[in-house]
């Protein structure tokens, strides 16, 4: 995968946003632990939910329980996931972090807010 795909992928996420102001959303679970942070310019937003979430959803999950679990086993923990990110922001002097937990089903507001606090950080 990390030979063929993600070169593949990375070249594409560049000419996609290459030259773009504004916001683009990517949904990229590995992301981080891709080491590709830096094609976001070291911007993230991580939506967090727990592991008992995480197992739940797998019931509505077209894809066997065994891959999804698989799936999640080589993912960082959320917590590893913002450590990571910080220290990547560190390094390179640059980037935002907003984290949005869904472990209680947040409300409309609350994605409002989610919103409202992106647009702030990008303006």
């Amino acid at each position: 995968f990390k030979e063929t795909t993600l070169p593949a992928f990375e070249k594409m996420l560049k000419s996609e946003v290459e030259g773009r102001n504004g916001l683009s959303l990517i949904e990229w679970a590995l992301l981080v632990e891709d080491k590709m942070l830096s094609q976001v310019d070291y911007n993230a937003l991580v939506v967090t939910t727990s592991k008992e979430i995480q197992l739940e959803r797998i019931g509505s999950c077209p894809v066997a329980r065994e891959q999804v679990l698989k799936r999640i086993s080589i993912q960082l923990s959320n917590e590893e996931k913002i450590l990571e990110i910080i220290k990547e922001q560190e390094l390179a002097g640059n980037g935002i972090l907003i984290t949005f937990d869904t472990s209680e089903k947040p409300a409309d507001l609350e994605y409002e807010n989610l919103l409202e606090e992106i647009l702030l950080e990008i303006s």
